[in-house]
């Protein structure tokens, strides 16, 4: 994204195991290179983002650099479960890339959380020291 001097992932990117090959639909001539994303064994590395999010423009928040088998739970600043989110390597949710999740938006009802600070705790099944973070919904 020239606009913004940085890389942003393609959306619509599927992994093609069987066939050896990965495909995005893309809309115009540009630069691009593909990335492999390799598993982590904590959490450490953990990169969460776009911050602040606005959902109603289509755009999602992302987990990578996530190990195997994390649970995202997403709370409000007063502590109430908003979502909570299991992502795994064949997960539509990533578009079957590993080591990466979204939220769109939503709570466990499905409905469209208000703007506002809200907080995701990350967990692994090894017991790493969670990972922490403020998402801004605007």
């Amino acid at each position: 994204d020239e606009s913004k001097g940085d890389w942003v992932l393609a959306g619509e990117t599927v992994l093609d195991r069987a066939n050896n090959r990965v495909v995005c639909k893309i809309n115009h001539f540009s630069t691009y290179r593909l990335g492999i994303v390799k598993l982590r064994d904590d959490l450490s590395e953990v990169v969460a983002g776009p911050n602040p999010v606005a959902f109603g423009s289509g755009q999602y928040f992302w987990f990578q650099k996530l190990p195997a088998n994390p649970t995202i739970i997403i709370y409000t600043v007063s502590g109430e479960l908003v979502r909570e989110i299991t992502p795994s390597g064949t997960n539509a949710d990533n578009n079957g890339i590993e080591g990466r999740a979204k939220w769109d938006g939503t709570n466990e009802k499905l409905e469209k959380v208000a703007r506002g600070v809200y907080i995701y705790v990350i967990t692994d099944s090894k017991g790493s020291d969670p990972a922490k973070g403020r998402i801004i919904v605007k």
